[in-house]
């Protein structure tokens, strides 16, 4: 059964200064009644999203309220089927609960990426909800960050989502969607205050995001902000001209112009937004008892406003086709609970609410601008409208629809494409081509007529020419255990070889390969160095016992390999020890160590063993030795000596130190005369091969004690800058 409620109107607009009076008819049809979803009733319909790229096809969102805040069954989704040519419903297909949410605050929108959004709400903290399939399946929206309450808005800005949300006790905030592969789902861009306690609306226009927030049960209001903008999402810019204690009610876009609507209790002004001077500018005001905010809506040329207005008794819809300053009753509807209402395509879809959730249609018949696109071939033509056309431009003609409106057609008209294509064709000497009706093998210019795949006449002018066929004889050389890929196979024989190939023009040819094998050579050096020695042979540095290889090339491009085989010889190791001094009448036995074939000392002595004397110099002096293996390898050591040519410090050095007693009993005692001692640098207890023994000696003022507990034979070595004493001590 088809319900219709209807009011005739007279409305008179101004064409070019005259006067025109026209009827026009609105009326509100019942189209279809949501079903209950098992034992949960359909009472309210919450929103209402036509989906893109699918006609016809929209989703609502349902819901079953409760007496109580939080109350009620979650919201459902359900999909409405809606035959635009015959404006019924097909059908309601029910898809999913949302089992988090009890409200959806009457919000739901679709981005560029096709992702469908929902608000949240309902007492406490209400997360959205989101789909990426078309609204077939919906998940939640709360991981990490979310909105901590409920969601009233939701708009997009240069491909990003922007949620605005609040309710007490929550400050009114707006978060921008940062999609589901990171920590959070949301991220905080806004806060508007905790006075301004609900961003209920967020609109792009031309490029920017503006956010409009309510005063909702706020104890102050001075200072507060009603709306915001931003071009970026980053810096949000406060907007003036509109009381900072008014609610904005609505943003709307009328005639490519944002207006919004803003004021206290039951009065509203409505606002256009000055964009040169940056600023809201007053364009009207009337007082209404608006019953829900989702029931004023634009379609894009008008206003349309359900609520009672002024001192009607009734409720009704309103229209205003000059941005709100006035405002027509078009339709009385107090029998009728409206509580959502949404524009698209020449029609205004409402629900009302109570024990079940009806679905009303009504057609707004404004004025639809509609651009038809004709294309035929330059020789045809096509009438539309019993109009005909030719020539290709763009031309204008008008339609009147079945409710008084004109719907103006833009009719651009172009031409398909005639060709005449110039082609250069090849064939083989054997082989034909079909060309004008037939098959051809001979050179020369045909011509075919043809049809394009939009039916025009397109003409093939061919120039066919023969392919040459080709004989080929070349000649390579491959190096010796090399090979060459002929035909599929690797060949590394010498002789010709003939294969029969296509050419690049894929006519037969043959091709005669000639081979030639060069040779490769490898040359083989021994060679032992020393360890520590460095040779340098072919330009390498070689120190270590391995296969060295240098690789040349021939002058006919093979390799020639050197390989050297390098051994390491072992080096003699000689110690010399260090640091002894040697006074005249002394005799120091020096042994380089034995197993040497060779031995030469600073001094010119051949010998493994010398006696340092005075030959080698006096006073501080470098002896070394150098030594050769029977690996004719060869090492050096140096020992640092100092020697004493006179006796005379010796003999201050005597007079000025007492050492007692002498044999001894485990200790020695070494005294130092008190002016003496600041010139003494080392004392030191020795063995009979000149080797110092670890002992410390202990020290009372110019005293030296050492405690040596082995019996035999020491050396006592004390020294100052120019000379040492060596003196022998007994221990019994």
């Amino acid at each position: 059964m088809r319900t219709t409620v209807f009011l005739i109107v007279v409305i008179c607009i101004v064409i070019q200064s005259s006067n025109k009076c026209y009827p026009q008819s609105y009326h509100m049809d019942l189209i279809g009644v949501i079903p209950d979803h098992g034992s949960v009733k359909a009472q309210r319909v919450q929103s209402f999203l036509p989906l893109a790229d699918s006609a016809g096809v929209y989703v609502l969102a349902v819901q079953n309220q409760g007496s109580t805040c939080g109350g009620g069954t979650p919201i459902n989704i359900w999909k409405m089927y809606f035959d635009t040519a015959t404006n019924t419903i097909n059908k309601f297909v029910f898809k999913q609960s949302l089992p988090l949410i009890q409200e959806i605050r009457n919000v739901m929108i679709q981005s560029t990426d096709k992702t469908i959004f929902t608000g949240g709400g309902w007492c406490g903290t209400k997360p959205p909800y989101y789909s990426t399939d078309q609204g077939e399946t919906w998940h939640a929206a709360n991981t990490g960050v979310y909105p901590p309450s409920s969601t009233f808005s939701l708009c997009e800005l240069n491909g990003t989502v922007y949620a605005g949300t609040g309710y007490m006790p929550y400050h009114g905030e707006v978060y921008k969607w940062l999609g589901t592969g990171g920590v959070n789902n949301w991220e905080k861009v806004l806060d508007v205050g905790i006075e301004r306690n609900i961003v209920g609306q967020v609109v792009t226009h031309k490029e920017e995001l503006y956010i409009g927030s309510q005063l909702y049960q706020s104890a102050t209001c001075n200072g507060t902000v009603p709306v915001y903008r931003t071009s970026n999402g980053v810096d949000f810019i406060p907007t003036t001209g509109i009381p900072s204690c008014y609610s904005m009610i609505k943003l709307l876009i009328v005639n490519d112009t944002l207006v919004s609507s803003g004021g206290k209790d039951n009065d509203h002004y409505m606002y256009k937004w000055d964009k040169i001077n940056s600023q809201w500018l007053q364009t009207g005001h009337f007082s209404m008892a608006l019953f829900n905010i989702d029931v004023f809506i634009s379609t894009g040329q008008k206003l349309f406003i359900y609520g009672k207005m002024g001192s009607d008794a009734t409720k009704g819809i309103y229209m205003s086709d000059d941005a709100g300053r006035r405002w027509s009753r078009i339709l009385e509807l107090d029998s009728v609970d409206i509580q959502f209402m949404k524009y698209h395509k020449g029609r205004i879809f409402a629900a009302s609410s109570g024990e079940k959730a009806y679905i009303y249609m009504m057609e707004t018949c404004e004025t639809q601008y509609v651009t038809v696109n004709l294309s035929f071939c330059k020789e045809d033509s096509i009438s539309l409208n019993s109009k005909t056309y030719r020539d290709e431009g763009i031309y204008h003609d008008t339609l009147v629809s079945s409710c008084g409106k004109d719907s103006i057609l833009v009719i651009n008209v172009s031409h398909y494409p005639n060709y005449l294509v110039d082609k250069q064709t090849y064939i083989c000497p054997d082989d034909s081509i079909y060309l004008e009706s037939g098959y051809r093998k001979h050179t020369g210019i045909y011509t075919d007529t043809l049809f394009t795949n939009y039916g025009c006449d397109s003409v093939i002018r061919t120039q066919l020419s023969l392919l040459p066929v080709y004989s080929t004889d070349i000649d390579t050389s491959l190096c010796e255990n090399d090979s060459i890929l002929l035909n599929g196979q690797y060949i590394k024989e010498e002789g010709n070889h003939i294969y029969h190939l296509s050419s690049v023009n894929f006519c037969d040819s043959t091709v005669t390969y000639h081979i030639t094998v060069n040779p490769g050579y490898e040359y083989v050096t021994d060679t032992a160095i020393c360890e520590g020695e460095t040779i340098t042979m072919h330009g390498i540095p070689m120190n270590n016992e391995d296969r060295y290889s240098v690789i040349y090339s021939t002058t006919c491009g093979c390799d020639s390999i050197f390989y050297v085989n390098v051994q390491l010889k072992p080096s003699p190791d000689v110690d010399l020890s260090n640091g002894i001094t040697i006074n005249p009448g002394n005799i120091v036995l020096l042994d380089a160590g034995p197993d040497f074939e060779e031995y030469l000392w600073s001094n010119g002595s051949t010998t493994q063993k010398v006696i340092i004397d005075q030959s080698f110099g006096s006073g501080q002096a470098n002896i070394w030795v150098r030594v050769k293996n029977n690996q004719e390898c060869t090492a050096s050591d140096t020992l640092s000596l100092f020697i004493q040519v006179s006796g005379t410090e010796e003999y201050s050095l005597e007079n000025n130190i007492r050492i007692f007693p002498n044999p001894a009993h485990g200790a020695i005692i070494v005294s130092i005369d008190p002016d003496f001692s600041q010139l003494i640098r080392e004392i030191t207890i020795m063995d009979t091969s000149g080797k110092r023994l670890p002992l410390q000696p202990r020290r009372i003022n110019d005293t030296f004690i050492f405690d040596i507990q082995k019996k035999g034979l020491y050396l006592l070595k004390i020294s100052t800058d120019r000379a040492t004493l060596i003196k022998k001590i007994i221990l019994l």
